[in-house]
């Protein structure tokens, strides 16, 4: 398996789908360390996490259904100031 130093080395931008996104606000056991680390590099300016407006919409789905205000304004305190929009309009 690829160490994440070598999947990494010469990124500057990431662009990030949902999935991590969840993995991380949600400590999912399974990826947790992998996507701590890579929010760790982000927030130490070491990358600069990428995501969409779509991306943002779908990480929400599930705690609006769930009507989970909590996990709500997680996702949202997660991912406000970390990670860039892109806007492709």
């Amino acid at each position: 398996m690829i160490k994440l130093d070598d999947a990494l080395a010469g990124v500057k931008n990431l662009g990030l789908d949902t999935a991590p996104i969840i993995y991380f606000v949600e400590k999912n056991p399974q990826y947790d360390e992998l996507v701590t680390e890579v929010f760790r590099r982000i927030d130490n300016s070491m990358l600069v996490g990428i995501t969409s407006v779509i991306t943002f919409t779908e990480v929400l789905v599930q705690p609006i259904r769930r009507d989970d205000a909590k996990l709500q304004q997680e996702y949202t305190a997660e991912t406000r100031d970390r990670i860039a929009r892109a806007d492709f309009g």
